[in-house]
């Protein structure tokens, strides 16, 4: 049963009280003191869509899942949408995995979408795993970036060695 209504944390009021029949539950005004709260928990969501805009225009990254398998590597399956309303895009997404300065390794991919649409960009470092070169733990950076046809690489985002490793599913 929804209490709140997930549209409630986007809405800030200033000087008021915000009231939307049936959504919260009681008939009394929500306090001041809850947009406010809300307000400041969502920041960190609109500052990694403003990169996302700037790198992919048009195009919003949904998702990003990362698998490690000590035979398979490092994968990251990135769902993208194309937000644009007639025209198919281009989207190149790549993953590059450090230790330090030194790469150990990278992978990359072309994804056609067209309007309206999600794909999901499937990327493997095959160099990083148990049976392989290089071990997860290794890394001390990883990045995710991405650009459209004809654009400039971009970052879409960062993650430190203990991150990614946090972060990752083990399926091996």
């Amino acid at each position: 049963m929804v209490r709140r209504r997930q549209l409630l944390a986007g809405i800030t009021a200033v000087g008021g009280a915000v009231v939307v029949a049936g959504c919260s539950g009681s008939s009394e005004p929500m306090e001041e003191s809850e947009p406010q709260a809300n307000e400041s928990e969502t920041e960190p969501e609109a500052e990694s869509a403003e990169t996302d805009t700037e790198v992919l225009p048009e195009i919003s990254v949904d998702e990003i899942t990362l698998t490690y398998g000590f035979s398979t590597g490092v994968r990251a399956r990135i769902q993208l949408t194309n937000e644009a309303e007639e025209e198919t895009k281009s989207v190149y997404t790549g993953i590059e995995a450090f230790d330090g300065d030194e790469s150990l390794g990278d992978d990359s991919t072309w994804t056609d979408i067209a309007a309206g649409f999600s794909k999901q960009a499937d990327i493997t470092i095959e160099s990083i795993g148990s049976l392989s070169e290089y071990d997860i733990e290794d890394v001390s950076e990883f990045v995710i970036s991405g650009r459209l046809q004809g654009g400039e690489d971009g970052e879409i985002e960062s993650l430190t060695g203990d991150e990614l490793r946090e972060r990752v599913d083990t399926d091996g």
